[in-house]
């Protein structure tokens, strides 16, 4: 890491919002000062940055613009451009804080560049980056790493983002080294059935295999108009208490369909709902909110790590072995406090339902039985609560 300063501006498109000098102080800790900030257009700035325009949540915000830590194959999505995890600066000039989410990124102001040159929405991505994402396999040789969306990527499974017939897909592969591993992908295709049996907005995906990896696929949700914010960026709490406080006075609808999600959570045991995985949706060009986003990353639902020893006690598991992430009470405990006649109704289209294989790659018999008596199950258990509105 180098402790010279940097200068950058934060944009969106070729619309500047604000100017910054970076550098690394004596102990490698990163210093900011804002130089600069359109108030005509700090209603466009990311959400957190509107709250409070200072060096403290923009330095929250470039954090959130480099890899994760906990994502996987990190080190080696890292090393191959000849990268460490804490130099944040040399991730961000590389990526130029590039993300699917949306359409923000940084000028270091070094060459003449333009967001029609750059976006991950219009332009090829780097193929090497995408490969060592997904499969942990690293070359050789340090590569000059190019335009990718692995930058900004989060998540603790294997994933990358690929252009196909002109369309972005997400392919994301599940855990190995246990013979009760690699169902994830499985538990995200059949929770979209659960939810657009329900009438849910939700992401839809399918199942293919990719470089020997079974991976649930989908699109995205938003595109280079529209940003998708996950709900801790807009609200910095995401825990059950606060998130429903907050959507309940910003706006009726969003609260109802976040009732709904959790209701959703509790059909499928969905231990892994958090803020990163539910967001809201954003005009950006007026920074305008639009709503909840659609439903997505349900890959740790419907036990996926549950083997067959555990089939015929789903039900119990449900409700005693696993707990929401944003709550620590049950599932049925907390969907119990948001339960509305909505709630009631969307869970009744369930009655009769039963999920479907996948005809190429079918999950085994024993297992999707157990699942559709589980599901038959919860549904009834579910209907037991009362109307709480």
């Amino acid at each position: 890491m180098t402790r010279e300063t940097k200068s950058y501006e934060l944009k969106i498109y070729d619309q500047s919002l604000m100017r910054f000098e970076a550098a690394y102080d004596a102990f490698g800790s990163l210093k900011l000062e804002i130089t600069d900030i359109d108030s005509a257009n700090a209603h466009l700035l990311p959400l957190n940055l509107i709250v409070d325009q200072d060096e403290k949540s923009l330095a929250s915000w470039m954090e959130g613009r480099t890899i994760p830590k906990n994502r996987a194959f990190v080190e080696q999505i890292l090393s191959t451009a000849g990268l460490t995890r804490n130099d944040i600066l040399g991730i961000l000039d590389v990526s130029k804080g590039l993300s699917i989410n949306d359409s923000y990124w940084l000028d270091d102001g070094k060459s003449d560049v333009t967001f029609d040159g750059i976006n991950l929405f219009d332009n090829r991505f780097d193929e090497v980056l995408g490969l060592v994402a997904y499969t942990g396999y690293t070359p050789s040789q340090k590569h000059k790493a190019g335009v990718s969306s692995e930058w900004t990527l989060g998540g603790q499974f294997p994933k990358a983002v690929r252009r196909i017939n002109d369309r972005l897909l997400l392919f994301k592969t599940g855990t190995s080294g246990a013979r009760n591993l690699g169902k994830e992908p499985y538990s995200e295709y059949f929770a979209a059935q659960v939810a657009k049996r329900m009438g849910i907005d939700h992401v839809s995906y399918d199942l293919e295999m990719w470089k020997g990896k079974l991976a649930s696929v989908c699109g995205l949700m938003n595109d280079k108009e529209i940003s998708f914010v996950p709900f801790f960026v807009a609200a910095g709490d995401a825990s059950f208490p606060a998130a429903l406080s907050i959507l309940n006075e910003l706006d009726p609808k969003m609260a109802s369909k976040y009732r709904t999600m959790v209701v959703f959570d509790a059909l499928i045991c969905n231990r892994d709902r958090h803020g990163g995985n539910f967001g809201i949706l954003r005009e950006n060009r007026t920074g305008r909110l639009l709503g909840l986003a659609p439903l997505f990353d349900h890959n740790l639902s419907l036990f996926a790590q549950d083997d067959e020893t555990d089939y015929a006690n789903f039900l119990d598991r449900s409700n005693r072995y696993y707990l929401p992430a944003t709550a620590n009470i049950a599932f049925d405990d907390m969907a119990g406090i948001v339960m509305g006649a909505e709630q009631h109704e969307l869970l009744r289209r369930m009655i009769g339902f039963e999920f479907r294989n996948h005809p190429t790659y079918p999950l085994p018999q024993d297992r999707l039985e157990a699942l559709n008596h589980y599901i038959t199950e919860k549904v009834r258990e579910l209907l037991r609560i009362p109307i709480v509105d």
